[in-house]
């Protein structure tokens, strides 16, 4: 993983180059995920959040959302 955190995480207007786990909520706008990933197979989880996710005009690259709360 690129990032990991423990607890919540926002972020605007950036990326992560990346895989990432938050294991709070997540709020990202404009916001892109694994972007220098490899496409795997199976499918792997390019982004895990263990509460809630907000997600605004961002993508998940090369991978799969994972979410333990709502989305």
């Amino acid at each position: 993983y690129n990032v990991f955190v423990f607890g919540d995480m926002a972020r605007t207007n950036a990326d992560a180059e990346g895989r990432v786990a938050v294991g709070g909520n997540a709020s990202f706008t404009n916001f892109s995920v694994n972007d220098k990933g490899v496409s795997a197979s199976p499918r792997v989880a390019a982004l895990v959040v263990g509460g809630s996710l907000y997600f605004q005009n961002g993508q998940v690259n090369h991978g799969d959302a994972v979410v333990g709360g709502s989305a």
